[in-house]
C-alpha cells in the first residue's frame, strides 16, 4: 500500500506487527483469550495508536516548523529570565512528576531563548515565531 498524498511505500499495518509478533511467539492471535497480557489486543490498540500518531507526526514534521504567536510581555519576559536563569547542581532521583515539571520549565526556557533571538515588541505584546513543539508543549502544560 502507498500513502495517497506523497505516494511512498506505507509499512504494514499495526495489526499485521502485531498478529507477526504473536505467531513469532508460537502463539495464535485468533485465540485472545489465552494471550499473555503484554500482548493482549487492547493493550496492543493503545501501542498501535501511538505508532499512528507517530506516523502523522512523521507526515507533518516537514510540512509545519514555526508558528507565529503573540505573547503578553509579562509572560514573555518571565520565560526571558527562565532562559537566563542559571540551574546548576545534580538533579537526583525524581518521580515521575517532577521528571515533568522539569520538562516543561526547559520548555519555557527555550521558549525565552527564542524570544530573546527573534521576539518583537508589539505593544503590551512580544510576537514571535516559536517551533511547534514549543508551543505544543505549551499547550500541553496548560491542560494540567
Amino acid at each position: 500500500m502507498h500513502c495517497p498524498w506523497c505516494g511512498s511505500r506505507l509499512p504494514q499495518t499495526v495489526e499485521e506487527e502485531w498478529e507477526a509478533a504473536v505467531r513469532a511467539r508460537g502463539l495464535d492471535p485468533d485465540a485472545e483469550d489465552d494471550l499473555p497480557a503484554h500482548l493482549d489486543w487492547e493493550r496492543a490498540g493503545y501501542r498501535r495508536d501511538s505508532a499512528l500518531l507517530a506516523a502523522i507526526g512523521a507526515h507533518l514534521a516537514p510540512q509545519v516548523s514555526r508558528i507565529s504567536v503573540r505573547l503578553p510581555r509579562q509572560l514573555a519576559d518571565d520565560a526571558v529570565a527562565a532562559w537566563h536563569r542559571d540551574d546548576e547542581g545534580d538533579i537526583g532521583e525524581e518521580t515521575p512528576e517532577q521528571a515533568a515539571v522539569r520538562d516543561h520549565a526547559a520548555y519555557l526556557a527555550l521558549i525565552g531563548l527564542v524570544i530573546t533571538q527573534r521576539g518583537v515588541a508589539d505593544g503590551d505584546e512580544v510576537v514571535v515565531d516559536l517551533d511547534v513543539t514549543h508551543v505544543g508543549a505549551a499547550l500541553r502544560a496548560a491542560e494540567g
